[in-house]
């Protein structure tokens, strides 16, 4: 508690660290009454540049045609993301899962923003990516430098490929 300050005058605190502030102030007039119940505001300071974290993604490589992401993170409690090339969405509670439905097959890139405060591009961290590839076709394996049927060689060496991208087990 400070010594009585006239309205009008700034509260002026510097250099404050990170952590969560309270600042009361009672009022009192000329005759000396004072006010019940303190008028407070409350607030935090963070210099911590917040960084979104994803979890519950996709595989790297899928079947599934949808995905239902958790963003989280350390001073992270809204993001905005970007699926693709499409437009920026709007700030989002980290309460909130991003859920992509009917995704084409083909690569997908998901950018994550993570933020302080909703739409408060000041308080935003840097972009997360992540991507991933939805592939529901079938792989076709060729075999070639096959034996000759019948044959009287006890050795072979046949060549098993398939369509570029496709593993083969």
């Amino acid at each position: 508690m400070s010594s009585d300050t006239p309205v009008g005058t700034a509260i002026t605190k510097d250099d404050l660290p990170d952590g969560a502030y309270t600042l009361q102030v009672w009022g009192k007039d000329a005759a000396g009454n004072e006010q019940a119940a303190a008028t407070s505001v409350s607030w935090t300071v963070s210099t911590t540049t917040p960084v979104a974290v994803l979890s519950n993604t996709p595989a790297r490589y899928t079947r599934l045609n949808t995905a239902n992401v958790i963003v989280g993170g350390t001073d992270v409690f809204y993001y905005r993301y970007q699926h693709n090339s499409d437009g920026w969405s709007d700030y989002r509670s980290t309460m909130n899962n991003i859920e992509l439905a009917a995704l084409a097959e083909g690569d997908h890139t998901l950018t994550v923003i993570g933020a302080q405060r909703a739409g408060d591009p000041s308080s935003e961290g840097l972009p997360v990516v992540y991507t991933w590839t939805v592939d529901n076709t079938l792989p076709e394996c060729t075999l070639t430098n096959l034996p000759m049927n019948p044959s009287n060689s006890q050795g072979t060496n046949i060549i098993v490929s398939s369509v570029a991208g496709d593993v083969v087990a």
